[in-house]
């Protein structure tokens, strides 16, 4: 809760524009991302979701020094079994190693009619490519090979760990897989998993769209602290 590496996304979230919109928070803890959300972001209201005791005694005194208790309702207990349902414009994941479980719940959380966005962390252990070489032949079948897989996906946002874009880092679709190509691969992972939550409990045809990937932190060698943005909509 109290890492620095994880004040950037602090900021981003505060960036944000919910101006008239409801969010869930769920794995709420202290409230470091609920209070961006109240006090940066405008959100309408939050619902903060959190399973310990003395993580939500914090969390009420957070809300009260900042004046937005009014903004916020408290749900303690498992997010499974305690997060609202069809009430949210977005919802924040903000569990590390892995949110997955809070995966079917966030999708509950979200209107039915219209869907929302999804901020889901994730730890992805990256370091693949370097097992080939520039220039080797097995590198260049590699290469060619994903780009082939991702010729019709949308361009995607890639943040490094500042929160700023980056030169280096924003690219297209092509580009962001040859320097990554596990947070491709996790990306496709969660896009299929989100439809498939979406279409079990809301039925018809949805899709997930990556719109942004943020790298908040190194959280260990080779392990990339990341946050994937998806719009969730009804086709």
């Amino acid at each position: 809760m109290f890492s620095a590496g994880n004040a950037t996304e602090r900021h981003r979230v505060g960036s944000l524009d919910c101006r008239g919109e409801v969010v869930v928070d769920l794995f709420s803890g202290i409230g470091h991302f609920t209070l961006p959300y109240l006090v940066k972001a405008g959100a309408k209201f939050v619902h903060a979701c959190d399973w310990n005791p003395d993580a939500i005694m914090a969390l009420r005194r957070n809300l009260e020094l900042n004046k937005v208790q009014d903004r916020c309702k408290i749900y303690e207990g498992d997010c499974r079994k305690v997060c609202p349902d069809g009430v949210a414009n977005r919802v924040n994941l903000g569990l590390i190693p892995s949110s997955e479980c809070g995966w079917e719940p966030a999708c509950r959380a979200l209107v039915p009619s219209t869907g929302g966005i999804l901020y889901i962390h994730q730890n992805v252990i990256s370091g693949f490519l370097h097992l080939f070489g520039a220039g080797n032949n097995e590198h260049d079948k590699y290469k060619y090979a994903i780009t082939s897989l991702l010729r019709g996906y949308p361009p995607v946002e890639v943040t490094n760990c500042t929160g700023v874009n980056s030169a280096s880092c924003v690219s297209d679709a092509e580009t962001i897989v040859w320097k990554h190509l596990e947070w491709f691969q996790f990306g496709l992972h969660i896009t299929h998993s989100i439809a498939g939550i979406m279409e079990k409990i809301r039925g018809g045809m949805w899709a997930a769209r990556i719109t942004q990937v943020h790298r908040v932190k190194s959280y260990a060698p080779r392990v990339d602290h990341l946050v994937y943005t998806l719009q969730c909509y009804q086709k």
